[in-house]
């Protein structure tokens, strides 16, 4: 797999979404599962909200994070055990998670709350038994995710000055 942009730069990106996706308050406050499934959700929201930012202004930058992170989850799941089967069945139904919830964020800032919430509890089912509060808390963050991430610029992102802080 050859990069136009430098391993540190893809480093410095994926783990700063990491970072984002690791958050405390994701399983302490919104009470979502603590698990690598829930965990790769996160990221790929995250993501989703950057690869808007680049469509259209840098498709080789845009194009190279989604295959690095993509590489790094494929690694993570051999590191923690993952036969090569269960690898290859994982990744191709992460490449529709993400395609799906790539299509989504494109859309998000034009649907109604229900939308967002019945979105939201399809990838995390953990929050319906829970209280709505959560659900909400878990909306109010990626609305102010997506407003923030839309304002970066390319060398920000370049940067891996994607330093979010939710308040």
């Amino acid at each position: 797999m050859t990069y136009k942009y430098d391993k540190s730069t893809l480093d410095s990106i994926y783990n700063n979404i990491l970072k984002l996706s690791r958050k405390s308050f994701f399983y302490n406050q919104f009470f979502l599962d603590d698990s690598f499934s829930t965990r790769v959700k996160l990221i790929f929201i995250h993501t989703s909200f950057l690869m808007i930012n680049l469509k259209g202004k840098n498709k080789d930058l845009s194009q190279n994070v989604f295959d690095y992170i993509f590489k790094q989850i494929e690694v993570n799941m051999r590191e923690i055990g993952y036969g090569d089967v269960t690898v290859n069945k994982e990744m191709k139904k992460n490449v529709k998670f993400f395609f799906d919830i790539l299509l989504f964020c494109e859309k998000l800032h034009s649907l109604k709350y229900e939308d967002k919430e019945s979105f939201y509890l399809k990838y995390f089912r953990e929050l319906e038994k829970r209280n709505k509060a959560n659900l909400a808390l878990l909306l109010d963050y990626f609305d102010k995710f997506q407003k923030f991430s839309l304002q970066l610029s390319i060398n920000s992102i370049i940067k891996g000055d994607i330093n979010f802080d939710y308040k």
